[in-house]
């Protein structure tokens, strides 16, 4: 089975770098460790909301 996996993450919001990931499943022995999730977690509590508006997503 061929497997691909997003390697780095990047979440900017108005010119700034407020998060950034790579995968953790493997380190973190936790099948939810993805770049993509620990990214917008980090983003939403640097914004201090759940919603992710005038962000851009890297990958």
């Amino acid at each position: 089975m061929d497997e691909w996996s997003i390697d780095l993450i990047i979440i900017v919001y108005e010119n700034k770098i407020i998060a950034r990931s790579h995968n953790q499943r493997e380190m973190l022995l936790d099948p939810t460790a993805h770049a993509e999730m620990i990214a917008i977690t980090q983003a939403s509590a640097y914004l201090q909301n759940w919603r992710l508006s005038d962000t851009t997503i890297y990958v």
